[in-house]
């Protein structure tokens, strides 16, 4: 999400009501790491569930920005990487 955060910030400069709530969506997934437990962390159905959760929301911020390919081909990099 990082990654995707920091290429939405550089991509978009023209739109900046366009780029809030896409930073929103993508940020979100990094504060919600800050602030849960490390024992809830370590279960298999958060890992799952913030795995898919994190491709949705990279999915739908590549489809929002409609990139170039080579954003895609990063994007599967990102998403296969940490699976």
């Amino acid at each position: 999400m990082a990654v995707l955060l920091l290429l939405v910030v550089f991509q978009e400069s023209g739109s900046v009501v366009r780029l809030w709530p896409l930073a929103v969506i993508l940020g979100t997934s990094l504060v919600a790491l800050q602030l849960v437990h490390e024992a809830m962390l370590a279960r298999w159905w958060f890992q799952a569930a913030f795995f898919i959760g994190d491709a949705l929301a990279a999915t739908a911020a590549l489809r929002w920005l409609a990139p170039k390919a080579d954003l895609f081909l990063l994007y599967l990099l990102i998403v296969f990487g940490s699976a």
